[in-house]
Order: structure tokens, then C-alpha cells, then sequence
């Protein structure tokens, strides 16, 4: 790193997307953006790996956070989050999952009793 910009972040960018997968000794955290009104996917702006301690101590890191924004501000509404298939979780706060109600069983006898 260069010693004139030590201590310097770069510019901040807004996320709305976060997909998260591991693997035995990695975590994978991929940031993007969705737009708002799209259909399916997400402009994909960054990706870290870590490992699954650094993971859970960001993790405790941002509800420690979380919870003073919330002593500060008020509650704050807990968004329903889609699943992907894999183990991954795809979040994008402000989408609503589409309803994934369990099929009724069907019935083993045709007529009513």
C-alpha cells in the first residue's frame, strides 16, 4: 500500500445484494446491486473470501452494530429472505420472495367421507 494513502478508504459503494456460500474452510460473500423493479439478478460489484471464524466475527461485529442502530433509531422490520438451492443465501432486502406454499398431500381415497 502506498504510504501517502495510509489510513484511507476507498469510496463507499451501495450494495442491496449480498450471496453468501462456503465450503469447509471458506466463506464466500458476494456484494452486488439490484435495481429496482428488475426481474432476476444482480449487478455483481465485489466478492471476499474468508474463513469461517472471520466470518462469524464479522457476523457478531455487524448485530453488535445492529443492535446500537436499533437502541439509537427504532426497530428495524425484518425483510423475508429467499434461499437459493446450493446452501447459498441470495438476499435482496426490498425484494419479496415469491410464496412457496407446501403442496396439500393428496388424498388416497377419491370420494369424500
Amino acid at each position: 500500500m502506498d504510504e501517502g494513502k495510509k489510513g484511507v478508504l476507498p469510496p463507499a459503494v451501495y450494495v442491496n445484494y449480498l450471496r453468501v456460500a462456503s465450503q469447509p474452510g471458506e466463506v464466500f460473500l458476494s456484494f452486488g446491486q439490484v435495481a429496482q423493479g428488475q426481474a432476476a439478478g444482480a449487478h455483481l460489484l465485489s466478492s471476499l473470501v474468508t474463513s469461517p471464524e472471520q466470518a462469524k466475527s464479522m457476523w457478531k461485529a455487524l448485530g453488535e452494530a445492529l443492535a446500537r442502530h436499533e437502541a439509537r433509531f427504532g426497530p428495524i422490520p425484518e425483510p423475508e429472505a429467499p434461499r437459493a438451492q446450493g446452501g447459498a443465501a441470495e438476499i435482496p432486502p426490498g425484494a419479496r420472495p415469491p410464496r412457496r406454499d407446501k403442496p396439500k398431500p393428496k388424498s388416497r381415497d377419491s370420494k369424500a367421507g
